[in-house]
């Protein structure tokens, strides 16, 4: 008997694996730098308060902190033109129900490398209704 397989929600926003934190000493005192000047010109929102992103960032300007202010001053302005960070809670659907109908579809959390993993019908998605790729 095989085991019983259930419908499972899970949030894709989050990742289901953790990765192992090292820290360079150099970099992280550059972050640290960075971090401070951030939160004293008050750049640093809560949901952008992540060493590793701030790295990336450093990363991108080769560790010139100047740079990086004006990269993270653009960012931050972009997300808000384009409500980045709210459109999960403002945006609506209305059409999930019945493409999820047609288009059966799933995330099964990630494979060994800690890639996410996506189940797609691909085959029933044809024969539901939906139009033929061949048509």
């Amino acid at each position: 008997m095989s085991p019983k397989r259930g419908k499972r929600k899970v949030d894709y926003r989050f990742p289901s694996v953790s990765i192992e934190d090292v820290r360079d000493a150099k970099e992280e005192n550059v972050v640290y730098e960075l971090h401070q000047q951030l939160l004293d010109m008050n750049l640093l929102p809560p949901i952008h308060d992540d060493y590793h992103t701030l790295l990336r960032f450093l990363k991108a300007t080769d560790f010139n902190i100047e740079k990086t202010i004006q990269m993270w001053e653009e960012m931050l302005n972009w997300r808000k033109e384009y409500e980045a960070d709210t459109i999960l809670e403002d945006s609506y659907f209305e059409e999930l129900e019945e493409i999820l109908q047609y288009y059966p579809q799933g995330y099964h959390g990630v494979d060994r490398d800690g890639r996410p993993v996506k189940e797609e019908d691909l085959l029933n998605n044809y024969n539901s209704g939906c139009a033929s790729p061949w048509s």
